[in-house]
């Protein structure tokens, strides 16, 4: 059982990182099967709710958990600016995707419009993520306790968010793997609002965000492992 006073464990933070990198491949498999009208409109909407997510995630960091780690350790601050630096270039290619699945969703665009914009954003996308996994993630470890981590969790990403909400993102989160109460206590959920509140709501949430994939390849795309990252014990 995961004690307040122990090291952080940003489990919370590379289960994102995993579950991007899960539909940004889903998304591939899907377009490159001929989907048809009706699966591209449902992938569209899916995109767009995944870019929201990537923006509320990235400000998150800048605005909360950056300068958090900079008070204290001033030496990490270049390695912060870099991490920024990476949002910053992110946005474009990000913008770029949004207007391809909106494509999607309207019928004025198609897969091949979301294909490039996936080829100009995974490159800086997929290597800030590597980076901030490698460098940043454990210093937050090392600097921060678990209660300032779920305490940066509820600022950051979780505070103002209703339980629907915060049912399809992690439904969308978890997707098919069997987490532990202690697991999901990590990603900042209290295991009886969870297991109470919203448990019930994932099963429809989970239809919601599974639906561009059902009955295709996309489907079999293994869902997070719920020891994704443990961090230093």
């Amino acid at each position: 059982m995961t004690k307040m006073t122990d090291p952080a464990d940003p489990i919370a933070m590379v289960a994102f990182h995993s579950a991007l990198r899960r539909d940004l491949r889903r998304t591939r498999l899907v377009l490159g099967t001929g989907a048809s009208r009706a699966r591209e409109a449902r992938l569209g909407r899916h995109l767009l709710w995944l870019i929201e997510q990537l923006r509320w995630h990235h400000e998150g960091e800048d605005i909360e958990l950056w300068p958090f780690l900079a008070e204290r350790d001033a030496r990490l601050q270049q390695s912060l600016d870099e991490m920024q630096s990476e949002h910053a270039a992110i946005d474009r290619p990000l913008a770029a995707l949004e207007s391809a699945a909106r494509g999607l969703v309207t019928g004025w665009g198609d897969g091949d419009a979301v294909i490039a914009a996936l080829d100009d954003l995974e490159t800086p996308l997929l290597e800030h993520l590597r980076h901030e996994e490698e460098q940043l993630l454990p210093e937050v470890t090392r600097l921060m306790t678990q209660q300032e981590w779920d305490d940066f969790q509820q600022r950051a990403w979780i505070r103002g968010n209703t339980l629907p909400q915060t049912a399809r993102f992690l439904a969308w989160l978890i997707d098919r793997a069997a987490w532990t109460p202690d697991q999901v206590r990590r990603l900042g959920v209290p295991w009886p609002a969870y297991a109470l509140l919203v448990k019930p709501l994932c099963a429809a949430a989970r239809a919601v965000s599974a639906s561009p994939w059902r009955r295709t390849a996309a489907a079999a795309v293994d869902p997070l492992a719920a020891d994704a990252y443990v961090g230093a014990r």
